[in-house]
């Protein structure tokens, strides 16, 4: 394989901007057009993943033959879920791992002893001035997670920045006003 910087007609591959937080490896390219763009979206994203984002798939990993064996398949993504956006999450990211073994015993203990029922969390996120740039970080990622959206006044760049599979479907409530 060659590649040849600026030059594609020597090129017989293409490098991507690479965000290694192995093992969780993100690759950007543009097959060739705008490299320039590539490392610039690698910088972006380079800032938002946490450093130890690395050391907290290798954990989860190591944890999920435990969770396998102990929780139905229904209940395992939203265990894992919970668990990851959690506390046990935060502490594995802050590099507590030890604390986050007793984190994650407890919470699988919980999950264990609760019967399977629907849980859920409710989030106001405000969009100011309804520029999707202007959305936090958090409320991002709270907005990724969502099984619904209940939207008053949001332009669709917000909207969008929600799940694609909420994009495509209904799950979207754009008005609710008679909600209390």
């Amino acid at each position: 394989m060659v590649n040849v910087v600026d030059d594609p007609r020597h090129s017989s591959c293409v490098m991507p901007a690479i965000v290694d937080r192995s093992p969780v490896v993100v690759a950007i390219g543009t097959s060739g057009c705008a490299p320039v763009l590539a490392r610039q979206v690698r910088a972006q994203i380079e800032a938002l993943l946490p450093g130890r984002l690395g050391e907290l798939a290798r954990l989860a990993g190591q944890l999920r033959r435990r969770v396998r064996s102990r929780l139905a398949a229904s209940q395992r993504r939203s265990f894992w879920e919970r668990v990851l956006g959690g506390l046990f999450g935060t502490q594995v990211l802050a590099g507590r791992a030890d604390m986050a073994l007793s984190t994650f015993t407890a919470e699988l203990e919980t999950a264990c002893a609760t019967p399977a029922q629907a849980r859920g969390e409710v989030y106001l996120i405000g969009a100011g001035p309804g520029d999707a740039d202007l959305l936090t970080l958090r409320a991002l990622q709270v907005l990724q997670c969502a099984d619904v959206v209940f939207a008053t006044a949001w332009p669709p760049e917000v909207l969008e920045r929600g799940p694609a599979a909420m994009r495509s479907s209904s799950t979207w409530a754009r008005s609710a006003e008679g909600a209390r």
